[in-house]
């Protein structure tokens, strides 16, 4: 349970070097198991855009691999939106 109220209660600790604290709450009882999902790379991206933009007509001036480029550490659900 630290893991998951200390960055609540040290905000500082994330101010200080530019990010903010975690803001989910996790209550006992609601999850079986915990999941660490990495973040994503540049070829995910690509595949994330793939997905999202097959069904949308696009002009070939562009490539999937600049719009990967372009949204770096961006997430799924942030790409989606792009879309």
């Amino acid at each position: 349970m630290e893991a998951v109220e200390w960055p609540q209660k040290h905000q500082e600790a994330f101010e200080r070097i530019g990010m903010r604290p975690t803001t989910g709450i996790l209550m006992f009882g609601c999850f079986d198991r915990l999941l660490y999902v990495e973040p994503q790379n540049e070829i995910d991206w690509e595949e994330i855009f793939r997905i999202h933009l097959r069904k949308i007509p696009c002009n070939s001036d562009g490539s999937i691999r600049d719009l990967a480029c372009l949204t770096e550490g961006c997430t799924g659900a942030d790409i989606s939106l792009i879309g």
